[in-house]
């Protein structure tokens, strides 16, 4: 009888042992999940707000150029007539400028997959180690890389009153995220309030 007793704790020290280590490999890859999914959320947020950022600046870029037509005693929507634009950098007048794109080099946001076009692309420009900047122009010069980031920028007529007193600015940033291409867009209206 005693015999038996100790083959009967043997086996309880075996089933224990298994039992720890499964416990054991299940907790590990479980933060191990955890883990990763944090990543691949912080990887997603980091490129949705570079990608939101990039989307504002072309609001940005269409309300400069308002303010300075305002400013040098132009038609308010001189060179922001409608159709689709990019951001290119002026070398001599070292500023970002409003580049119109031809016909069929603007990518469709309901096919953006095959749509997706290089003139689009955004190239972060190292030239200034200090003062990196991102321009949408490749033939800058040697010290632009490409992003992963596709922006364009569409100034749409609006009238108030029978008359062409407003614009719609759609910015719209596509960018990869894993196998899917994610869409940030922004609206704004723009007017001729100083009429």
């Amino acid at each position: 009888m005693r015999k038996w007793a100790k083959n009967k704790e043997a086996g309880l020290s075996m089933m224990e042992t298994i039992v720890a280590m499964a416990i054991l490999v299940l907790g590990l890859f479980s933060g191990i999940t955890l883990a990763s999914y944090g990543i691949n959320i912080m990887t997603y947020t980091r490129q949705y707000h570079e990608a939101s950022n990039f989307a504002q600046e072309g609001i940005e870029m269409v309300r400069a150029e308002r303010d300075s037509n305002w400013l040098s005693g132009s038609s308010w929507d001189q060179n922001l007539t409608e159709g689709y634009y990019v951001a290119n950098f002026n070398t001599s007048a070292k500023q970002m400028e409003l580049q119109k794109l031809l016909v069929g080099k603007q990518f469709d946001l309901s096919n953006i997959g095959t749509t997706v076009k290089p003139e689009t692309r955004l190239y972060k420009n190292t030239d200034l180690a200090t003062r990196p900047f991102f321009t949408q122009d490749v033939a800058y010069n040697t010290s632009t890389y490409p992003t992963s980031f596709y922006r364009q920028i569409q100034i749409i007529d609006a009238q108030i009153g029978g008359q062409n007193d407003k614009k719609i600015i759609r910015s719209s940033v596509v960018f990869k995220y894993k196998t899917d291409y994610k869409i940030v867009e922004i609206d704004e209206e723009i007017y001729n309030w100083k009429k």
